[in-house]
């Protein structure tokens, strides 16, 4: 019974008669049983009634038989109208199942219909939603694609704008090495003056120092020479010295050897002893004649030492001032020398540098390029990343909607055929409640 509750609910057909298998076993004794009211079939009762007119006849016997008779003219016209209520029965219940199956089929076919509507509906919004996916598909492939383009064209753009600054810079770099080839030839060259300077000023100062070398042993020499002839001076100025003094201490002893002289001639008394000492005073005259000379050779003498003290002062001081002159000159020289190199390395320090700054530059120029390149592209892919965050949650939202939809559908369709399974249950009931009134009023 709950097998055919559970058919009915599930809208499928109810059999005419009982599957052996759902027959109770009190029912399986060989004798078939009407599916709809529990009757044996008249066909049956008419096979057990031709062996009881076989047995012997008696006036008992015959009023059984009688009565049997009546009974079963009773039970035929019984069975009879139980038959035509039976068909009746069964007719109505034929055409109350032709018209449940009719509505079944009816409901069947709106709820087909209805499925069917569904489906297409679903069909052409999942087309729908097919086409939009298409159409999303391509555009984000539009999109990819422009975007590749774009970013092929960036690229391009970029590596040709590199190139060109790789170019320039090397334009750049070949002219700074000409400039700085021909800057270096030329500091080479001046280089090398200033070494051949350096060379000749070393011989120059080499001359000088031998020069004065050789005039420091000539002014030693002169100086050993001056402080001989000095002394020589000194010993001729004290020969002079002692010269004037006998010459101061023979002048008046030849003025009174004069005036005696000229007394005696006055006198023109010759004696001997005056012609005596007229010869010691010619012989004083001639001593103080060569002193006189020597004095004067000594006077000369000294006069051509001092002269000679004087140009060798003179010399001396010639070569001091150009000793010094030199000695400026080479400190001069050095000092050139000395800017010269730095000034060679401060530009070599500066070439450096400004190499240096080149480099950075670029190369902060490049970084903030490639930084400028990779915000963009991070830009981009968080762009595309929150569309396609928008388009999952729209998907999510319809799947949703449509999930729903069909729920709802489903929902109410399933109502309906519990609705209907209801109805049909409700009318079995009564049904059977019917046959079972009808069964007790035949008893």
């Amino acid at each position: 019974a709950m097998h055919l509750t559970d058919m009915a609910k599930l809208g499928q057909p109810l059999p005419l008669t009982l599957p052996p298998e759902l027959v109770p076993p009190s029912f399986r004794g060989g004798k078939q049983i009407d599916s709809i009211n529990g009757t044996l079939p008249s066909y049956q009762k008419m096979q057990e009634e031709e062996p009881q007119k076989k047995l012997p006849v008696t006036f008992e016997d015959k009023r059984k038989a009688n009565y049997e008779r009546g009974n079963m003219e009773l039970e035929k016209r019984r069975q009879a109208m139980m038959e035509q209520q039976q068909r009746e029965a069964e007719r109505k219940a034929q055409k109350e199942k032709e018209e449940w199956e009719r509505k079944q089929r009816e409901l069947q076919e709106q709820e087909w219909k209805k499925q069917l509507e569904l489906e297409k509906r679903l069909e052409k919004q999942r087309e729908l939603e097919r086409q939009r996916e298409e159409e999303r598909r391509k555009e984000i492939e539009r999109r990819e694609a422009a975007k590749q383009e774009l970013e092929r064209q960036r690229r391009l753009e970029w590596e040709r704008i590199r190139r060109q600054e790789l170019l320039n810079q090397k334009n750049r770099e070949q002219e700074e090495i000409v400039r700085l080839n021909s800057k270096k030839k030329s500091l080479h060259l001046e280089l090398e003056a200033l070494n051949g300077k350096h060379q000749q000023i070393s011989g120059r100062l080499q001359d000088v120092r031998l020069r004065k070398q050789t005039q420091k042993t000539e002014l030693e020499v002169l100086d050993k020479q001056c402080d001989l002839e000095i002394m020589e001076i000194k010993q001729l100025q004290q020969e002079l010295q002692e010269y004037q003094n006998k010459l101061i201490y023979l002048v008046p002893e030849k003025q009174l050897l004069n005036e005696r002289i000229k007394n005696m001639q006055l006198g023109n008394t010759p004696d001997l002893g005056i012609g005596l000492l007229h010869k010691k005073s010619l012989e004083k005259e001639e001593l103080c004649q060569r002193l006189k000379e020597q004095l004067d050779a000594l006077e000369k003498e000294t006069a051509s030492k001092l002269s000679e003290m004087d140009s060798f002062n003179n010399q001396l001081k010639e070569l001091r001032e150009s000793y010094n002159t030199q000695q400026l000159a080479l400190e001069q020289l050095y000092k050139i020398k000395r800017d010269k190199l730095k000034e060679i390395e401060r530009k070599r320090s500066e070439l450096i540098q400004k190499k240096k700054l080149e480099d950075e530059a670029v190369r902060k120029a490049k970084q903030g390029k490639e930084n400028l390149w990779r915000e963009s592209l991070r830009k981009e892919e968080e762009e595309k990343q929150k569309r396609l965050q928008e388009e999952k949650t729209q998907e999510k939202v319809q799947e949703e909607e449509r999930k729903a939809e069909e729920k709802q559908c489903k929902d109410k369709d399933k109502k309906n055929r519990f609705d209907f399974s209801e109805t049909e249950r409700q009318k079995r009931q009564e049904k059977n409640k019917d046959s079972g009134e009808l069964q007790k009023k035949e008893k």
